[in-house]
């Protein structure tokens, strides 16, 4: 049985895991300069409020749908938040891969 924490301490040199907040994208937003803007759940959302981070992966993770990225770990992704998408969730990128993933795998860089 596998434990997973939801805090990530980035201070020491250990390997940690992340929590949601940590991640530092809600909040952040970029020009609005040419930006396309679409409605989800009565929100307004702007196509260049997706800032992104990179993250290593701390250990293999298996996509159990396939709207879900599969990752070993040590691989570095682009992370981001999307609205809608659960809190304990990020969007992933890896080699033209895209794809949901828990934060608990992840830890940003």
């Amino acid at each position: 049985m596998l434990l997973f924490f939801n805090h990530l301490s980035i201070s020491g040199p250990s390997v940690g895991l992340i929590h949601q907040d940590d991640l530092g994208l809600n909040g952040l937003r970029t020009s609005d300069h040419n930006a396309t803007t679409t409605t989800t759940s009565n929100k307004s959302y702007d196509s260049t409020d997706m800032a992104t981070k990179q993250a290593r992966v701390v250990m293999d993770y298996e996509a159990v749908n396939p709207q879900e990225l599969g990752v070993k770990a040590n691989d570095i992704l682009i992370v981001y938040r999307l609205p809608g998408l659960d809190s304990d969730y990020v969007m992933a990128e890896k080699g033209g891969r895209r794809g949901r993933i828990p934060l608990s795998y992840l830890e940003i860089i």
